[in-house]
C-alpha cells in the first residue's frame, strides 16, 4: 500500500510540474539579477550560466511548496529552514521537492523547470540567470515607481477636471498671492 502512495505522489508531482500554471498568471521573460515577489502559483523554466563564483537562484515562500525538474543533469537543491526535501526519479528526470510552512530553496543547475504554490513568495535570480516564469508577480521597486506614476496621472487628471474658478475667486487668489 505504501509503495502505491509513493508512486501516486510521484505521478502527481510530475503532473504538477508539467501542466501549465493556474489562470490569471502571466508569462514573464526574466534575466538576472532580479527579484520577483508574488502570491499563488508560480512556474517556469530557467537556465544558469554556470561558472566560477556563480550564485544560486533563491526561492522563499510562506505556506507552500516548490518542485524542480532537472533538465540539465546537474541540479543541486537545498531546502532551508523547516521545509522538507524529497527526491523522485521520473521518466522526465530527477524531481526535487521542498514543502512546508516556510519554504526556502537554494537552487544551482544549468537548466531546470520549477512549479510551486505559496501564499506569498519571492524569487531572487542572480546575474547569469535567464528564462521564463509564469505567475502573478510584482517586481521589487516597480510598485513604488508605478504608484508614483499613477498618482501623478491622477493629480493631472484632477487638475484638468477641476471646476473653473470664477472671476471673484481669481481676484481673491491674486490678492492673497500679492499680499503674501
Amino acid at each position: 500500500m505504501q509503495v502505491k502512495v509513493r508512486t501516486f505522489a510521484a505521478c502527481a508531482l510530475l503532473v504538477l510540474l508539467l501542466v501549465p500554471t493556474a489562470a490569471g498568471t502571466s508569462r514573464t521573460e526574466v534575466h538576472g539579477p532580479l527579484t520577483l515577489g508574488g502570491q499563488g502559483f508560480v512556474g517556469g523554466e530557467l537556465g544558469l550560466e554556470l561558472g566560477e563564483g556563480q550564485r544560486p537562484v533563491r526561492i522563499a515562500g510562506r505556506a507552500g511548496y516548490v518542485g524542480f525538474l532537472d533538465l540539465g543533469g546537474d541540479l543541486k537543491v537545498r531546502c532551508l529552514g523547516r521545509g522538507r526535501v524529497a527526491k523522485h526519479e521520473t521518466e522526465q528526470g530527477m524531481v526535487h521537492f521542498c514543502k512546508g510552512r516556510a519554504v526556502q530553496a537554494v537552487v544551482l543547475g544549468s537548466h531546470f523547470k520549477l512549479r510551486g504554490f505559496a501564499k506569498r513568495f519571492a524569487i531572487h535570480l542572480p546575474d547569469g540567470a535567464s528564462g521564463a516564469l509564469n505567475g502573478q508577480f510584482r517586481r521589487d521597486g516597480d510598485e513604488s515607481r508605478g504608484g508614483a506614476e499613477e498618482r501623478s496621472q491622477r493629480r493631472e487628471q484632477k487638475e484638468q477636471n477641476a471646476p473653473i474658478p470664477t472671476v471673484a475667486q481669481l481676484a481673491a487668489m491674486l490678492a492673497a498671492a500679492m499680499a503674501g
